[in-house]
């Protein structure tokens, strides 16, 4: 796969009549920030067969009991994100201020695999994981941040699950 606009989808659902189906012709759909496309989106109430979701259409985040799944690509020595790139991937995202570019935290619990490459996964105060080809990651609603400063992209993929978060 030589980037994020190779990246293929099949969808297999169950049609309204039970049987099981392909759905043809499923693009998944880029954020616009060239670090990430959006696979499979569905908000809470999913149900099999009617409400089963789809390819979104926007870079929002789903809101309690909704999923997104999708697959990122950070190139080499890419130093993060804006906060203009943040807001407008998703205006739910929390940013502040006082923190390093790119930190930020969402309403959800991202769980996530490396494919290849390795990118840092950074926490605020300093903390920092070096995240490789093979490993598996969960962000539970905590600030973070990501950066690869290795000479190779890293590709990973993750389903993001929206939550509530106590105020």
């Amino acid at each position: 796969m030589a980037g994020l606009d190779d990246v293929k989808l099949v969808a297999a659902i169950e049609g309204s009549d039970g049987k099981a189906m392909f759905v043809d012709d499923v693009k998944p759909f880029p954020t616009g920030t060239g670090t990430s496309v959006k696979l499979w989106r569905f908000e809470s109430g999913a149900s099999i067969p009617s409400v089963v979701g789809g390819v979104p259409t926007d870079t929002r985040f789903t809101g309690p009991g909704g999923a997104t799944f999708q697959v990122i690509s950070f190139p080499a020595r890419f130093t993060g994100v804006t906060a203009e790139d943040l807001q407008r991937a998703n205006p739910s995202i929390r940013l502040d201020e006082g923190d390093e570019p790119g930190m930020h935290s969402t309403d959800t619990i991202d769980m996530g695999f490396v494919v290849s490459g390795k990118v840092d996964l950074k926490l605020p105060e300093g903390q920092v994981r070096t995240l490789e080809a093979g490993t598996a990651f969960v962000i539970a609603g905590a600030r973070h941040a990501w950066t690869n400063p290795y000479d190779e992209p890293c590709l990973f993929s993750n389903v993001i699950v929206g939550v509530d978060r106590p105020t």
